[in-house]
């Protein structure tokens, strides 16, 4: 069974009760005391404490991944979040957009009644007697003479170019 192995500092602690199992001129050499455990007296000498070893580098390694992954996760939280507010707000404004759009559409219907109940009521009041509207007389109306006709244009390196916009220019308002 190993004994167990004490440091003392003090010289005299290791010398009380001990024998010596050593020659005395070591005296880092470990003394036995009357209880059976090893002591190592320094007698007056300073113990000196070793560098730390530095870790394998396979801790190092680990450890510096460990840092990272709490980076990454913080980071991917705080995206995960303001992408979260980023899309509640578009929906905020996406409802509120939809509402004024409702809005506007009503006002439009109300609008168009509104405006087909004038046009009915002017034509009653226009089939009255005494609403003082006389029937359009040839006389009365203004007639436009029509206007020369334009010569046609030859067809250029740009014609498929015109016949496009063309294409695209509504036929009439």
């Amino acid at each position: 069974m190993p004994a167990a192995l004490k440091l003392s500092v003090y010289p005299q602690e290791a010398q009380e009760g001990s024998q010596s199992v050593s020659s005395p001129q070591d005296p880092l050499q470990p003394t036995v005391n009357h209880e059976g455990s090893r002591v190592v007296s320094l007698h007056g000498k300073h113990p000196t404490i070793a560098p730390p070893s530095q870790p394998p580098s396979l801790v190092t390694v680990l450890s510096c991944l460990n840092r990272g992954a709490i980076v990454a996760a913080i980071v991917l939280v705080a995206a995960t979040l303001g992408s979260y507010g980023y899309l509640v707000s578009i929906e905020r404004q996406l409802d509120r957009t939809t509402r004024r759009l409702e809005g506007l559409e009503r006002s439009e219907r109300q609008l168009t009644t509104i405006n087909e109940v004038l046009k009915n009521h002017l034509a009653e009041q226009a089939e009255l007697p005494n609403a003082g509207l006389q029937p359009p007389q040839p006389a009365n109306m203004i007639f436009l003479k029509l206007a020369p006709s334009r010569p046609q244009v030859s067809p250029s390196t740009s014609g498929a170019s015109f016949q496009r916009l063309k294409m695209q220019i509504p036929l009439g308002y």
